[in-house]
């Protein structure tokens, strides 16, 4: 299983990045998970805007 393998970036990451595919049945989504990757060491890289709801 996944969860087994990645174990470590499933339960510490706190940015991770999920490869694998959605599954929609009767309203509800799925995440299908075929790897799990840490990607923590990018947060500092990410351009983020500004979002003033006042």
């Amino acid at each position: 299983r996944v969860g087994d393998v990645c174990r470590e970036a499933l339960l510490s990451a706190r940015l991770l990045e999920v490869r694998g595919r959605l599954q929609r049945q009767d309203g509800v989504t799925h995440i299908i998970a075929r790897r799990l990757r840490d990607r923590t060491a990018l947060l500092g890289t990410l351009l983020t805007r500004s979002r003033d709801f006042h």
